[in-house]
């Protein structure tokens, strides 16, 4: 099966709105600093061990583990292996633009996705990457979610700047993927929301998420602020430098345009684009022209053409908000719109070519031999080459990820997500194969309160925190978001279901197939985990006796106990065919091996908690199919590698690159890889086990 390169069906958002992060206080939030230590440099290091009192009220299970009977010997140092990423799916989407462009080598671009700056030469569908894999050799690149991208005008040297309480902006190379310098935004400017360089590359602007917008110049080659200025209440949505002046560039937001000009540093500042008599509206997109003027994108949809900080005409262009803009040196315009398309300029703005892309183009960019590079709301990267669309990337676009299965046949890689979407990857050639999954044609209602908690706007019916495969069958069971479960026949008939559940009264993030296949344990916020036969996926028993939601559920060798945690710390065991609670069963199983082990309590994981988390820090835990390496992900965007077992105190290694909780870390069957997922990153990493 080869991956979709001409149609883009995947999930859409039904509505654009260039505004929604200063509108929806929800979202607001998703840009607002992860919570970091109180230490003036901000990175992954947090305070001693142990020491939180959410975690000190949960400490009561370690009295509850029981060691085996013949335990094996602790090796409390770093595991001899390590985690080397290999390929990532992704690409940040959902709340900034003009973040994807051609570098200077052929067939090579660079976008961002999570915390990491990725180079894909997708002519070999290879990446390079710029702030992903060990923890310590990537210590001075990005900590948390890339918000802006902005390449140099040699198109080699590309700026990322991130979301903080005092952004980070780095400068690299996409050549060596090394740091060439990086400096501060601001203390409490929350994120770096838009970057553009001057025509030499010398000057660097950049646009705050402060209350008052405050836009900064960066001197780049001497690491250096020269100026700084509040720009007011309005919102920034875009900018870019003049063609023609060093020091000078325009910024497109709320109610219109802003010429800046820093001529003098000390008097830098901004005169507001003249409307004259046409139609003052709000702007999305703005770009130079070679010859000077100043080509802007309306919420309308219209073209707004400018010359000395006066409109000098508006042209319809689209139907809906103009998006992005791209204009070349020879003097070809192109617009991308919220009614999906992109439109192609003359240089008298005569329309000559429009092209369906699918999804609102959030990002254009062209290269020498007329090709058109298009990052897409959906998640998806596409080329427009011949009259030929090529998808480059495709990832999930809306809410969290959570859903993760990796299928011990084939290796695909299933995830799902708050988006509509269920995707399936072939790790083997590094291509998504299939696009067209959907968790749910017929859209529900959103309910008021309670539910998992998302900033999608897709409703519960329409969201999925689970997924699991049988590897005798091919059968997908799917948890959403309401409560029920859908069980699809295989990766080829994805949206074939065979049978449809509704037992849970709330959402489940649990489902594991017992080591025979012949049933499968889902777990749920009502507390309750449920047991199906897999003939023909009849309820076979539920177990009860859990006081929270359940977090893990495994199961043991021979198929018939499971064990399982909640959010309340219990570990308990359960006969799996009556649901029966086995009260002594930490002792009765204390020598048990269990068929796999996602528990992040128990004798074999009780080292894994880091230094001055609670005992939700960790949220995804696995264990190696050859029982030697544990594999956890947790609340600071980290992955990490522990030897097996490990006991309070035991050291382990750690990989950046996810910005957000990453939520589940698996390996294959062959513990070839591991796979992650981040939560609001939308990110899915492929690290390759080495040593």
């Amino acid at each position: 099966m080869e991956p979709e390169t001409q149609k883009i069906e995947t999930a859409d958002l039904e509505e654009y709105n260039p505004w929604e992060l200063q509108r929806n206080p929800q979202l607001v939030a998703k840009t607002e600093p992860k919570p970091q230590p109180e230490t003036d440099e901000m990175d992954f290091d947090v305070e001693e061990a142990d020491k939180g009192d959410q975690f000190m009220a949960v400490l009561p299970w370690l009295g509850a583990l029981v060691a085996p009977s013949n335990p094996p010997k602790n090796n409390p140092h770093v595991p001899t292996k390590s985690l080397e990423p290999e390929y990532i799916w992704g690409y940040r989407c959902g709340d900034c633009r003009d973040n994807v462009f051609y570098t200077n080598e052929e067939n090579n671009i660079v976008y961002m996705t999570a915390a990491i700056g990725v180079v894909f030469d997708f002519a070999n569908n290879t990446q390079k990457y710029f702030g992903c894999g060990d923890k310590e050799v990537n210590q001075n690149a990005h900590n948390d979610d890339i918000t802006a991208l902005s390449i140099h005008p040699n198109r080699e040297i590309v700026a990322t700047g991130q979301v903080g309480k005092d952004p980070l902006i780095c400068i690299w190379s996409t050549k060596t993927m090394a740091l060439i310098t990086s400096f501060k935004q601001g203390r409490d400017t929350r994120a770096v929301r838009s970057l553009g360089w001057s025509k030499t590359g010398r000057y660097l602007a950049s646009t705050a998420d402060d209350n008052e917008h405050t836009v900064f110049v960066f001197d780049v080659e001497k690491s250096a602020k020269v100026c700084e200025e509040k720009s007011g209440p309005d919102p920034i949505i875009d900018q870019d430098f003049s063609t023609k002046e060093e020091d000078s560039f325009v910024t497109a937001g709320k109610n219109g345009v802003k010429f800046w000009s820093f001529k003098n540093p000390k008097h830098f500042e901004y005169k507001k684009g003249v409307f004259a008599s046409h139609k003052m509206c709000d702007m999305t997109s703005v770009q130079y022209l070679d010859d000077g003027r100043v080509v802007s994108g309306s919420v309308p949809g219209d073209l707004y053409i400018w010359q000395a900080q006066a409109c000098m005409k508006i042209i319809k262009a689209h139907s809906k908000p103009i998006t992005a803009i791209s204009c070349s040196s020879d003097g070809t315009v192109i617009t991308g719109s919220a009614d999906k398309t992109l439109n192609i300029y003359d240089k008298s703005f005569a329309i000559v070519q429009t092209i369906t892309v699918g999804s609102n183009p959030v990002g254009i960019d062209q290269d020498e031999k007329g090709s058109i590079l298009v990052g897409l709301r959906n998640g998806t990267i596409v080329q427009w080459n011949n009259d030929l669309l090529k998808t480059l990337m495709v990832s999930h676009s809306d809410g969290e990820v959570w859903g993760l299965s990796i299928d011990p046949k084939t290796g695909f890689i299933l995830t799902t997500a708050d988006d509509n979407k269920l995707l399936i990857f072939d790790p083997k050639k590094n291509v998504c194969v299939v696009t067209k999954g959907v968790l749910n044609e017929k859209k529900g209602l959103k309910p008021k309160i309670g539910g998992a908690s998302t900033l999608s706007q897709y409703p519960p019916n329409q969201c999925s925190r689970a997924v699991a495969i049988s590897k005798t069958t091919g059968n997908i069971v799917i948890a959403l978001n309401d409560g029920s479960v859908s069980v699809r026949e295989n990766f080829f008939k994805i949206n074939t279901e065979i049978a449809k559940i509704h037992d849970a009264k709330e959402w489940c993030e649990v489902i594991c197939f017992s080591p025979d296949d012949k049933r499968v344990a889902i777990g749920s916020h009502d507390n309750f985990i449920y047991v199906y036969d897999t003939s023909n996926y009849k309820l076979l028993s539920v177990c009860k006796g859990h006081n929270s939601y359940i977090t893990s559920v495994d199961w043991s060798s021979n198929g018939e106990v499971l064990f399982s945690t909640c959010g309340a710390y219990e570990m308990l065991y359960f006969e799996a065919e009556t649901g029966k609670h086995i009260a002594a069963g930490g002792s009765a199983f204390k020598d048990e091996e269990f068929f796999t082990f996602t528990n992040k309590l128990g004798w074999p994981v009780q080292g894994i908690f880091p230094s001055g988390c609670d005992g939700t820090h960790i949220n995804g835990v696995d264990r190696s199919k050859a029982k030697d390496i544990i594999v956890t992900s947790d609340d600071w965007g980290l992955v990490n590698l522990y030897r097996n077992p490990c006991l309070k105190g035991n050291s382990g290694k750690s990989y950046v690159g996810h910005s957000e909780h990453v939520v589940r870390a698996r390996f294959d069957e062959k513990d070839e890889y591991v796979y992650s997922v981040g939560g609001y990153d939308q990110t899915l990493i492929k690290w390759k086990v080495v040593g």
